[in-house]
């Protein structure tokens, strides 16, 4: 099974709202965190690749889809979902497959 390398965007927008995906150099350093979904800063934050914490392209993408499920799940009537990390981190995994994997021709 062939990866497709899937771009990360710098912004997107859900419910009218525009979010920021940004890569910082580090949050692993200052909270532990490969990312976070900060919602009230309407900002996806992503731990860029640096010395000493190195960051492989399907790590980056499966922790912009798991920022990005946190995000989706707590704007539904069921918010705490968004801190059942089990569940997010499946449903992330399942994207990125899907999307990893997909066929476009």
């Amino acid at each position: 099974m062939k990866l497709n390398p899937i771009p990360i965007p710098k912004r997107l927008w859900m419910f009218a709202e525009q979010y920021d995906i940004v890569k910082v150099p580090d949050l692993v350093f200052k909270d532990n965190d490969n990312g976070q979904a900060r919602f009230r800063e309407n900002v996806i934050k992503l731990q860029d690749e640096v010395k000493g914490w190195p960051r492989s392209k399907e790590q980056q993408e499966q922790t912009f889809f798991h920022e990005l499920v946190h995000l989706a799940v707590s704007m539904t009537n069921k918010p705490k979902l968004s801190d059942d990390e089990v569940f997010i981190d499946s449903m992330a995994s399942l994207l990125h497959q899907a999307f990893a994997t997909a066929e476009y021709k």
